[in-house]
């Protein structure tokens, strides 16, 4: 496993906030998005593929990131958000896993679209990210 990837890829904590509760229907449909990210993945995310297929933690932390993402993205279909946001909201998402729940993270990206104050993705969420996470780890 390389060792630069270990703070990027297991940011899900089980402990922290579990999986709400889902139907066997919707799991099936999470179970297959997460197999299509897998065998449909664009070339820049390959090494994540090929580290889900080599450590059974990252496979499993990647699938909670999935399943949360997909989770969302369902909320905000719901909500009648627009495709172009949705996709924002979504990528926002992914940048929040980074040390993070990932149902945390779609919990918060929820209920910043509920507000009327989505975060758009980007160097300044990345930025933002991490001053959060070294502010975390200082007053710990």
């Amino acid at each position: 496993m390389v060792s630069w990837a270990w703070p990027v890829l297991i940011s899900w904590n089980e402990g922290l906030m579990p999986r709400p509760d889902l139907d066997p229907a919707t799991l099936v449909d999470m179970e297959a998005c997460f197999q299509e990210v897998l065998t449909t993945a664009p070339a820049e995310c390959q090494i994540i593929i090929r580290l889900c297929r080599q450590d059974p933690l990252v496979e499993k932390t990647f699938r909670e990131i999935t399943y949360a993402g997909y989770w969302l993205s369902a909320r905000l279909v719901e909500l009648d958000c627009p495709d172009d946001l949705r996709h924002d909201i979504s990528t926002a998402h992914g940048q929040r896993c980074f040390g993070k729940d990932p149902w945390l993270a779609a919990e918060r990206c929820l209920n910043d679209y509920k507000a009327g104050c989505p975060e758009k993705p980007g160097l300044e969420l990345a930025q933002r990210i991490s001053e959060e996470n070294e502010q975390k780890n200082v007053h710990q």
